[in-house]
């Protein structure tokens, strides 16, 4: 009996002392099981599935060098903001699993916020050997462009996507570049290799679909074609829509005379559509100064309730000059509480400005804009309301958030 109490005391004591490293292997492996279907939703461009598992990622394990590896692989493909992006990579280097790709990538992301002194001190710590790198020579071309060296720029770019050639983000990255070249056989080459692209049967023959239909020297054949093709993919219905309407677009641009009848079609297509699913429609409706069809096809309490049809909505009664029912729809109360306050200010001082007899209401929603911004804290919000108040001629408080930005992002 003493010998068995004594091997129970042995037991507890050994699994006291292994707990403390039992659970963060425990925890680091339900994390890493959300990887898989983050990656997954990530390559689908199914940003609101690969968010929530990211989510469910970082809950699990938030400090796990691979998780947070795949956040920010995440968050630089989905164009999210590169101050998150810093802050997990500073999470990586406290633990000292930042390798020199992350420490290149957090330089990049320095570089997109403007911040030049940062980028330049977090190059200077790449090790020599590491500095013909992917991501290095990504930051070495985002150094130059900030020195106004735009053509070396391009060139450092080019042999960072060269490097990695067959990798298919880098070959639409590199035929944004190439197709803006100045020289033809660089730019048919490239025409070339996405024609080749386009025909298969995956999610990056759409970007490389997207792509040829911005083309100037498309023909209504090829166009066409792309159409053709992009119909044939089996990708998310979401990704073949947003394409569709992108060569829609370029048919009208080279065949002006189809322009009403494609968009007669088109709406007829997308009319069975539920509202929730209608924000490309809505979207390229917009952005083809389609204003009177969005009205038409959208009633206000929809577009009050979905937050992603929203904005385009306002840009249709803009666009018409309908400030009268700006102002009622954004009084109206029925706006989706978590559509962000300030944009929905930011509308409001527009209506206002072009109602009133004196800009004293504008003014005054563009101060509480300017406050609740953290006063240039924000850059974004901030930025945007001094661009407004420079259309409204509002030089004095557009003059004051300006130098904000400048004071708090040097």
């Amino acid at each position: 009996m003493l010998c068995f109490f004594a091997a129970m005391l042995v037991a507890g004591v050994a699994c006291w002392v292994a707990i403390p490293h039992v659970v963060p292997s425990l925890k680091g492996w339900m994390g890493r099981r959300h990887l898989s279907a983050l990656e997954k939703h990530a390559r689908e461009r199914d940003w609101p599935k690969a968010l929530e598992a990211m989510r469910d990622a970082r809950r699990w394990a938030p400090s796990d060098p691979a998780v947070l590896h795949a956040c920010i692989r995440f968050i630089t493909s989905a164009g999210g903001d590169p101050r998150t992006v810093i802050s997990l990579i500073r999470e990586l280097q406290q633990q000292g699993g930042a390798t020199s790709e992350d420490i290149a990538l957090l330089g990049r992301m320095h570089a997109q916020l403007n911040e030049s002194a940062k980028a330049r001190s977090t190059f200077a710590q790449i090790p020599e050997k590491d500095r013909q790198g992917v991501e290095a020579l990504k930051l070495q071309a985002d150094l130059l462009d900030a020195e106004g060296k735009r053509s070396e720029a391009t060139e450092v770019e080019r042999k960072a996507l060269l490097t990695d050639f067959e990798n298919p983000d880098n070959l639409i990255q590199l035929a944004t570049l190439d197709l803006r070249s100045n020289d033809p056989g660089r730019r048919a080459a490239i025409r070339s290799r996405l024609w080749q692209a386009a025909q298969e049967k995956n999610d990056q023959a759409l970007s490389s679909i997207e792509l040829l239909a911005t083309t100037n020297d498309l023909t209504a054949p090829q166009a066409a074609d792309l159409l053709r093709l992009v119909e044939e993919n089996p990708a998310a219905r979401q990704e073949t829509d947003l394409r569709r309407l992108i060569v829609l677009s370029a048919q009208m641009r080279i065949s002006p005379q189809l322009r009403e009848d494609i968009f007669l079609a088109e709406i007829q297509r997308w009319k069975d559509r539920q509202p929730g699913e209608m924000t490309p429609l809505v979207k390229w409706l917009a952005a083809e100064r389609e204003y009177e069809r969005v009205l038409r096809i959208l009633p206000p309490q929809t577009a009050a309730r979905y937050t992603d049809l929203l904005p385009h909505y306002v840009s249709a009664l803009r666009g018409e000059g309908k400030w009268q029912d700006l102002q009622q729809l954004l009084l109206s109360g029925k706006i989706d509480p978590a559509f962000p306050v300030q944009k929905t200010r930011l509308w409001q001082a527009e209506a206002q400005f072009h109602l009133d007899q004196d800009n004293t209401r504008a003014s005054q929603t563009l101060a509480l804009v300017f406050e609740d911004a953290g006063r240039g804290k924000n850059i974004q919000e901030t930025l945007e309301a001094a661009s407004l108040a420079e259309q409204m001629n509002l030089w004095e408080p557009a003059q004051r958030y300006y130098h904000a930005v400048a004071v708090n992002h040097p």
